[in-house]
């Protein structure tokens, strides 16, 4: 029998199966990534805390020092020996059925009632929520060393060529901080005329970096919006790094009294009022300090093929695997996740893709792990669908990524129509 082909695992020091190593169960096909994903759905519905598969969890689940299994932030290793595959099949073939049935009979938390049950405004204002979770006092200190406001990781005269501080003399539940390019004003307008409007309870900024020919037209958006905050680098892929620590520095600077910071593409749409009521109750599940809430990524190769959009040189990253880490285009932070992020980030040398470095580089070395997002995000078939068919229940709080204008409204629509 041909054996199947291995690969280096991100988390793993030895061969490895590549993660979509299948098994059969029964009649049906898992991979370890859905086994492992179905497991970790059934945790968080339960209301259990951030999981981290590391190799004190595989302990319990293995012999210990076996050496079978290891995994690190939601990415299972299997190694090549068949006696180790055996054992791995052994164990999803027990899992897959049990957390299945299980699922089946876990209560889904009803997002309608936790915008119903809070006797909100149509501005869907929390700020005075009896059960939010926000506190009197700052939860954690906030330094500020001499040169830090003017340096950004190996810039040392960086400045905000555009600021504003939405935050002065309040204390947010969340901030939505987003990823924009200077020529994308048509996904901004969108973002601006829906879930973005301010009577919706989110205040909304647009963080890009600075660009030669849209100059003066940015200026004259946010003379008009007053929702742009610029940094002086130049806004291009190869300065995305620079633009996602930006937009946590401008969190410890410009908001630290936030409780949640929601790191989005401009492509993407928020469920506000099921994304208000979350935050203001279900969030505390996970705890209201070090969380890190995603949809992630484990087990990805550098692309090292020339002309590809994400192309990496072994100079710029020598490993063979990324670290496991959180798909940039939605990241929801606590305040104190994305300080000590952005502090590390400070003193870690630079490297270009945002994404894997800051919540996979940066984010190992403060021992920082994410929980699950994925359960709450609406895609494909399902997007599409709801849009159709609006009426229907469909809990969700985000949708995207890479979302058309056209798209966008459609789904807002539909989103409000299920508020009437």
């Amino acid at each position: 029998m041909r054996k199947k082909r291995s690969g280096y695992c991100g988390s793993c020091s030895s061969r490895a199966v590549v993660r979509f190593f299948h098994v059969r169960c029964g009649s049906l096909c898992f991979s370890s990534f859905q086994c492992a994903e179905m497991f970790f759905v059934l945790m968080n519905r339960l209301e259990f805390n951030t999981f981290t598969i590391n190799s004190a969890t595989a302990k319990f689940i293995l012999p210990e020092n076996s050496g079978v299994m290891t995994g690190h932030r939601y990415n299972l290793c299997i190694n090549g020996r068949p006696s180790s595959k055996r054992i791995f099949v052994t164990v999803c073939f027990i899992m897959c059925p049990i957390c299945t049935i299980l699922l089946l009979n876990v209560h889904t938390p009803d997002f309608k009632q936790y915008t119903s049950s809070t006797n909100l405004s149509p501005a869907y204002n929390l700020t005075n929520t009896v059960n939010s979770p926000l506190s009197t006092k700052d939860d954690f200190p906030v330094t500020h060393p001499s040169n830090d406001e003017t340096t950004l990781i190996n810039l040392t005269n960086f400045q905000f060529t555009i600021n504003h501080d939405p935050c002065k003399n309040s204390q947010p539940l969340i901030v939505g901080l987003i990823h924009s390019a200077p020529k994308n004003y048509a996904k901004r307008m969108t973002i601006r005329e829906t879930w973005g409007n301010k009577v919706h309870g989110i205040t909304v900024l647009f963080f890009v970096g600075m660009t030669s020919d849209l100059q003066s037209k940015l200026e004259e958006e946010d003379k008009t919006y007053g929702d742009i905050v610029q940094g002086n680098f130049v806004d291009s892929y190869r300065n995305l790094t620079y633009k996602h620590v930006m937009l946590l520095k401008w969190a410890k600077y410009h908001c630290p009294n936030v409780k949640y910071v929601l790191k989005l593409d401009d492509d993407v749409v928020v469920n506000t009022p099921a994304m208000l009521g979350f935050m203001a109750r279900n969030m505390s599940l996970w705890g209201t300090n070090r969380v890190m809430h995603c949809s992630p990524a484990s087990c990805r190769t550098p692309q090292r093929k020339a002309g590809l959009k994400w192309m990496v040189t072994q100079d710029e990253y020598p490993e063979k695997m990324y670290p496991a880490y959180c798909l940039g285009w939605v990241i929801i932070y606590t305040i104190d996740t994305a300080i000590l992020l952005y502090e590390e980030a400070q003193r870690t040398p630079y490297f270009w893709i945002d994404d894997v470095h800051v919540t996979g580089i940066v984010a190992n070395k403060v021992n920082l792990t994410y929980t699950l997002l994925n359960s709450q995000i609406l895609r494909h078939k399902r997007l599409a669908d709801f849009i159709k068919s609006p009426k229907a229940t469909v809990d969700f709080l985000i949708a995207g990524p890479e979302l058309s204008e056209a798209d966008s409204r459609a789904l807002w629509k539909a989103i409000v129509s299920t508020l009437t």
